[in-house]
């Protein structure tokens, strides 16, 4: 059995509109299928960021706690450094007024050369002592501010990290509107070659003209 000609271009017209047709769909599904992919990469992107934010937050908040601790400490130290330098000097006073009181009663003469010397070495050794107590106070205040400003300092770091958590964005997948335009242009031009084939060709009656006898110029 013969296929008509006419028959040929309209099947391929069609084969044309079916495989633009589905290459349109394909295009879109990919597509989406791609825009999905990215969709959940820059979810889990954003939830690792949100993480990591709260995770810097949480230690830049120990660090605070500990700066806290330790000038609460360095405050201490001097405090009891105080304490015990009068709690030192009290007693170098009542030192040398038992010193004084024993030297009288011994009937030693309290006002011969070597009692001021007795009592002054007393009160020369205590307010020695004293200062030491002072100083030890003090090099203990300032050991726990150093290490209270360390604290601050790594607590900045982390408050500072915490807040540029970014999460990585991944751009948007490419859009399918150049691939479905390739597709509609293919099927145009099948569609385009398909009515050039198809067109009726021209016949002597196309050409005719109307004249004052109205006679036909092909015949």
């Amino acid at each position: 059995m013969c296929v008509p000609a006419a028959a040929v271009p309209a099947a391929s017209m069609l084969i044309s509109g079916a495989s633009a047709a589905y290459g349109i769909y394909s295009s879109i599904q990919e597509s989406k299928y791609q825009q999905q992919v990215i969709d959940n990469q820059n979810i889990a992107n954003r939830q690792q960021a949100e993480f990591n934010a709260k995770k810097l937050q949480y230690d830049a908040a120990v660090q605070r706690n500990n700066q806290i601790l330790a000038e609460r400490m360095a405050q201490d130290a001097l405090d009891v450094g105080a304490i015990e330098e009068s709690q030192h000097r009290v007693r170098i006073a009542q030192a040398i007024g038992t010193t004084t009181a024993a030297l009288a009663g011994s009937g030693f003469d309290a006002t011969a050369e070597d009692a001021p010397v007795l009592v002054g070495d007393i009160a020369a050794t205590g307010e020695l002592e004293a200062l030491t107590i002072r100083r030890n106070a003090k090099a203990r205040e300032l050991g726990l501010a150093f290490e209270a400003q360390n604290y601050a300092s790594q607590a900045e770091i982390f408050e500072v990290q915490a807040q540029n958590q970014q999460p990585l964005r991944i751009a948007d997948a490419p859009s399918p509107v150049g691939k479905v335009l390739g597709h509609v242009g293919n099927f145009a031009e099948s569609w385009f070659s398909y009515k050039s084939k198809t067109a009726p060709a021209p016949t002597k009656a196309s050409f005719a003209v109307s004249g004052p006898d109205q006679n036909n110029i092909f015949t």
